[in-house]
């Protein structure tokens, strides 16, 4: 079982693809983190692994 943010449960998410979720959090991120980080996390489409 897979819980989302954009179900029955939770609808954080709802209304939005999962990709421009993950965008938006990935703007959100702090400069000072790691630019290894960064570089991986740049192309992510699920917000999930953002959070």
């Amino acid at each position: 079982m897979t819980l989302d943010f954009d179900g029955l449960v939770c609808s954080v998410f709802a209304g939005l693809p999962a990709p421009d979720v993950a965008r938006q959090l990935y703007d959100a991120l702090p400069p000072d983190l790691a630019a290894d980080a960064l570089a991986n996390w740049a192309t992510e489409t699920d917000p999930l692994p953002l959070l």
